[in-house]
């Protein structure tokens, strides 16, 4: 459950605790009257600490406050303290007569009426020389929530009939800042509202929406690939602001944001929210293509290649060196023929994506080898036949166009001169290379 009209209240203390402003109430309170000269350097309130609250007052060894025996130290910080409705502190007060038994009152404005009553005393008791007393005060749970008034007096003359605002003879009066919250303690929310922009291939800025009832003093962040929110307590990034920007992250890869809100202590002692989880996306890199060359024959060849994600567009270039072209041809398709290659020689197939945001790849360099031809144009002087497919894969099909003789041979070699088949031939035949022991294309 949020209290949420106590924020404000509470926002508004802990802003002037960071911008050191001086707290001050709408209507003023009386000023405890002293006669002139009483504080002296021997008749004063040496020092005012409390525990237990969220902020505590420390004025140690101050001394006389100013020479009319009264000060309001408005100041925030260490001069006042922040507690609850219902809770328990610790308030201590030093005499600082080093040698004269002093009595002292204590009311704290509990209605903020901006004025102090008898059933608004907390403490009445005589304080040894240079010694201190303290006493524990109950903040009741029907306590005003705002920032009231606490009056501590100290004096020889006092006694227990001595009000808040009476003459006195001797001592000192001091007045100090008590802000009291709701006892009802709000959650620490959770940041909403993600939006990622600025993002490139190794980064980008993510912001948020703070948590809407407030209380963020900063927050925690952690960057990984994992949705899990972190388990360990350190290794968080804090930042003051509801953004952040990363640029040392890997192209193509999704992250997770977890965020997790840094409430101040004073206005939730859930002082930390769940984590929240935002997934995010670094820019696609456009990568070079794999390529694979095949159907490869003494003139030509086929290329192929998977798509890329973002591509637009590929360029190539058919090259006898390893250096990538400076430009080459265009085309939106992923295969591509390859013509009027040069038989038996080693070349090269450069490629390289084009793609949107970024603008291309690499080069990409796939070296292949053309083979050599197995037509024959000239057999024994003047003999006419046909050698077909170029190259083979299972029947190689010999027509020919003229008689031979009787006792007539045909061999097959390999590219590396090998003899793969030898037999008789007396007219038309194929040759069943499936059942070659080498299984290789052939050269006659």
């Amino acid at each position: 459950k949020r209290s949420t009209f106590t924020l404000k209240n509470v926002l508004a203390f802990v802003g002037m605790l960071a911008m050191g402003a001086t707290a001050t109430n709408v209507a003023a309170y009386n000023t405890p009257g002293h006669n002139s000269g009483s504080c002296s350097s021997n008749n004063n309130i040496q020092s005012v600490f409390t525990s237990g609250g969220l902020y505590n007052i420390s004025k140690i060894n101050s001394g006389c406050g100013s020479t009319t025996g009264y000060t309001y130290y408005s100041s925030p910080g260490t001069q006042a303290l922040v507690t609850r409705q219902g809770a328990n502190v610790t308030l201590s007060i030093k005499n600082g007569n080093p040698a004269l038994v002093q009595n002292c009152k204590v009311w704290i404005d509990f209605n903020h009426d901006n004025s102090f009553t008898s059933t608004e005393q907390v403490y009445y008791s005589p304080i040894a020389a240079a010694a201190t007393n303290a006493t524990g005060i109950s903040i009741p749970t029907a306590a005003a929530i705002a920032t009231t008034r606490m009056r501590i007096r100290l004096s020889a003359a006092l006694s227990a009939t001595t009000g808040p605002d009476d003459l006195l003879t001797g001592g000192e009066s001091e007045d100090y800042d008590v802000n009291i919250l709701s006892q009802t303690i709000p959650d620490c929310d959770t940041v909403t509202n993600f939006q990622v922009t600025n993002q490139t291939l190794t980064g980008a800025t993510i912001t948020w929406n703070p948590p809407a009832g407030g209380g963020a003093v900063r927050y925690e962040t952690h960057i990984s690939r994992s949705p899990n929110p972190p388990t360990t307590g350190s290794g968080y990034n804090p930042v003051n602001t509801p953004s952040v920007t990363t640029n040392a992250l890997m192209p193509s890869t999704c992250y997770y944001l977890h965020v997790r809100t840094n409430c101040d202590p004073v206005i939730t002692l859930n002082a930390e929210s769940k984590w929240t989880t935002y997934k995010f996306c670094t820019v696609q890199d456009c990568d070079a293509p794999k390529v694979t060359i095949d159907r490869i024959t003494g003139t030509t060849a086929v290329a192929t290649w998977d798509p890329v994600p973002t591509v637009y567009a590929y360029e190539y270039a058919v090259a006898t060196t390893a250096t990538p072209p400076v430009a080459g041809t265009i085309t939106t398709s992923t295969a591509v023929q390859l013509l009027g290659l040069a038989p038996n020689k080693g070349l090269y197939f450069h490629i390289r994506s084009k793609c949107n945001p970024t603008p291309e790849s690499v080069w990409k360099t796939v070296p292949f080898h053309t083979t050599v031809g197995t037509g024959v144009d000239d057999v024994n002087g003047g003999l006419d036949l046909d050698v077909y497919p170029n190259p083979v894969q299972n029947m190689l099909y010999i027509t020919l166009g003229s008689k031979i003789a009787d006792a007539a041979t045909v061999t097959l070699t390999n590219i590396t001169g090998k003899v793969v088949y030898q037999g008789a031939i007396k007219g038309d035949m194929q040759i069943d290379m499936i059942q070659s022991p080498e299984q290789q294309q052939p050269c006659l």
